[in-house]
């Protein structure tokens, strides 16, 4: 079981704080996506879930 999240990178802008990217999506909110710099293995599975 698994899933998949495909951004809609158009819909973002460039935002900085901290000399660091953030792509954001402006509207009544404002949503980030920041990624991740290194390789993470780790994902979430029913016993590690909160």
């Amino acid at each position: 079981m698994g899933f998949r999240l495909d951004l809609d990178r158009e819909a973002f802008a460039d935002f900085f704080l901290s000399m660091r990217e953030f792509k954001c999506v402006e509207g009544s909110e404002v949503q980030r996506h920041v990624p991740h710099p290194y390789p993470d293995s780790r994902s979430v599975t029913r016993s590690n879930r909160a």
